[in-house]
């Protein structure tokens, strides 16, 4: 078996690799795929049009992941570990690691705000989170459900969070400072 890419049902564009199982996520532009679980400690960005590995994201321990994302502006890639014990967000232009490591407890979900300049995080216990993406600072936590927040999701002028989770879904007004 084989994990396949493709742009359409009609046209495969890129076979990545044979009988692994992996976790992709495709940039705002459409043009790139990141893909964590193929490579031990590494997470790959395909270029769709060129068919390829343009750039690994090399960090450390097998990266098995739980949650892969870019941000809206696509400049940053965010992945949550299988154990929701390590968040990792990468600044995909240089490569670098944007966030210091940060202490971590059963994170299940992750979306970035429109702005780019924050990122929610859901919580196995019911807890969301919002960190400053530069500093890592949060700016927000409150537990808003029973247990596990599956589903996070900002509105498109970022006033506005829904989650989704055990005991229902919420949506509330933030702060207009986000």
């Amino acid at each position: 078996a084989h994990t396949v890419l493709w742009t359409s049902p009609e046209e495969a564009v890129a076979v990545i690799h044979a009988g692994q199982a992996a976790l992709g996520a495709l940039n705002p532009a459409g043009t790139q795929v990141a893909v964590a679980g193929l490579q031990p400690g590494a997470v790959l960005l395909y270029d769709v049009a060129r068919n390829q590995v343009v750039q690994t994201l090399a960090d450390g321990p097998p990266v098995a992941a739980r949650w892969l994302a870019y941000d809206p502006t696509g400049r940053y890639l965010a992945l949550i570990t299988s154990g929701g014990t390590e968040l990792r967000l990468w600044d995909v232009k240089t490569g670098a690691r944007q966030l210091p490591d940060l202490p971590l407890d059963g994170f299940l979900s992750l979306a970035f705000h429109p702005g780019g300049q924050y990122l929610a995080l859901g919580k196995l216990s019911g807890y969301v989170k919002i960190l400053h993406i530069q500093t890592g600072v949060s700016v927000f936590s409150a537990r808003v459900h029973n247990r596990r927040v599956w589903e996070l999701a900002f509105s498109r002028d970022g006033q506005w969070l829904l989650s989704g989770g055990e005991g229902g879904a919420y949506l509330w007004r933030l702060d207009r400072s986000l």
